[in-house]
């Protein structure tokens, strides 16, 4: 059976568990589910879009954390659709946002709590609890897939207008980005690997952690909602003794407080992805993941989760690292990236610019709805316009210098917000977040964010005096417990710019 000529996001799933079907294939909340136990799901989710002859490109899929939400992804994949994950904690008015502009009609949903949604037809997935599944005694690939979408999955990201963003991601880039962890790099996934999957569905680190350990006969633990974020991440990864595991580096800090009682010494590989890597929390990992490679992801939902990599090792990565930051290293096989100023002309080797992407990991923007003011056309190709600032080093590896949109104006001034945080963190030792509020009539302010005390103000305003002019000084600091978290680990500014609001 060729894995080229099946879809990407399920077709060794299938394989796995026809070699192994007694393994242990899902992990959530406590309970275990066999390759085959799961298989047996997915299987009467596929009889019923066979059945209801679902010939939609698009299925949306609203759920959370059981079996059958996470079977309804594999079906759909396996049907040949492409799946739009919808999350019940979302208001009734931003899903029906999402439900329009994807053009879905067609709604998959566990348990009771399924929504009532205009023009959606909504099929409930929930199992009977003294319903016993079971499967075809021949079951085979052949003539399962009933659509042939080009698209995998489409993602919504927050839009400048409010407006949530679709992003449809084709089956060619998510392919590419498989190859290059299962056949390119020679990573050593086993069977035997327990993956963190800590991601919401709607955020395309779960495509990660969920296809991946799928695809290479291993487990998927899934991290429950609910709860504070990182003593749940830190507890599964003990008590399961996960051995592969991808998360954003912001959950480092929220850890490394306990380091003196614990440790994941069962750690193999840890991919950190989605914000900015400080070489400062890349050492402080290494100490309580002494056996694992610590790898720097690099990538947008519209390039397909990651698209550049980089090993970090603390002897070079100090030397290259931008301002604390680890770079991102090299592009992946079939990716290409120019840096471009801001007239959009290519910067010479060594200057910073705004990294651009094209190939084969590229979303579908000729349906994604974007501005043409994001694609940059250059030599034949397209190219998208990342908004992240990086500089090419003599070693070929990107060094990674924030966002394009972290660099504000001020009373004339440009400022770096990154170069903020920068010092704040070296003067403090804890996590620094800096925001650029307009406060009416086009007056900007700088206000920063730490995590400690206020007892050190003093020092601290006098230390950030002698590294940065007034014009980079912040209008205030907030003194706090823990900078806070969204449901992705991601630092969630939405809740910072709140308390400036107030």
């Amino acid at each position: 059976m060729g894995f080229e000529t099946l879809p990407p996001l399920a077709a060794r799933f299938l394989e796995n568990f026809l070699k192994n079907p007694a393994r242990t294939a899902l992990y959530i909340r406590g309970e275990k589910f066999s390759y085959k136990e799961l298989m047996a799901r997915v299987y009467s989710i596929y009889i019923i879009l066979k059945t209801k002859k679902i010939t939609a490109s698009r299925i949306g899929i609203y759920g959370g954390d059981d079996a059958e939400t996470y079977a309804s992804v594999l079906a759909v994949s396996l049907y040949g659709a492409s799946y739009v994950p919808l999350n019940p904690g979302n208001p009734a008015a931003r899903t029906e946002e999402m439900i329009k502009q994807s053009g879905i009609d067609c709604i998959l949903a566990s348990g009771s709590g399924a929504p009532r949604l205009n023009g959606a037809r909504i099929i409930n997935t929930s199992i009977p609890e003294k319903k016993t599944l079971s499967l075809p005694l021949h079951l085979s690939w052949e003539g399962m897939e009933r659509v042939n979408t080009s698209e995998a999955y489409l993602l919504f990201t927050s839009g400048t207008s409010g407006t949530p963003k679709a992003v449809p991601v084709l089956k060619q880039g998510v392919y590419n980005l498989f190859q290059y962890f299962l056949e390119r790099e020679g990573y050593d996934f086993k069977n035997t690997d327990r993956w963190l999957q800590m991601y919401d569905l709607t955020f395309d680190g779960s495509v990660f952690s969920l296809f991946l350990p799928l695809m290479t006969g291993a487990s998927c633990y899934v991290v429950p909602a609910g709860g504070v974020k990182y003593i749940e991440i830190a507890s599964l990864m003990e008590s399961q003794k996960i051995t592969v595991a991808l998360m954003p580096p912001s959950v480092i800090p929220y850890l490394e407080p306990y380091r003196d009682t614990i440790k994941f010494p069962h750690l193999r590989y840890s991919f950190l992805g989605g914000e900015s890597l400080l070489y400062r929390s890349a050492c402080q990992w290494q100490k309580l993941t002494p056996r694992a490679k610590i790898i720097n992801l690099y990538g947008l939902t519209e390039t397909t989760i990651a698209c550049t990599a980089y090993l970090f090792d603390k002897k070079t990565a100090v030397a290259e690292s931008a301002k604390g930051i680890v770079p991102i290293g090299k592009p992946f096989h079939g990716v290409k990236y120019c840096i471009v100023d801001s007239r959009g002309k290519s910067v010479i080797k060594g200057v910073k610019g705004e990294l651009c992407i094209s190939g084969v990991q590229l979303f579908n923007f000729s349906s994604g709805g974007i501005s043409s003011k994001q694609l940059l056309k250059r030599g034949g190709s397209i190219f998208y316009k990342t908004g992240d600032i990086v500089r090419e080093n003599r070693n070929k590896n990107l060094e990674f210098y924030g966002r394009k949109d972290r660099q504000v104006k001020v009373n004339g001034y440009r400022i770096e917000l990154g170069e903020i945080d920068f010092y704040l963190r070296e003067i403090t030792g804890s996590q620094a977040v800096t925001l650029c509020v307009e406060k009416g009539k086009g007056v900007k302010r700088l206000y920063s964010f730490i995590e400690g005390s206020a007892r050190q103000k003093d020092r601290i305003k006098a230390e950030l005096f002698k590294k940065l002019p007034g014009h980079m000084q912040p209008y205030s600091i907030t003194y706090m417990g823990k900078i806070p978290l969204n449901r992705n680990g991601k630092t969630d500014t939405g809740k910072l710019l709140a308390m400036i609001q107030r």
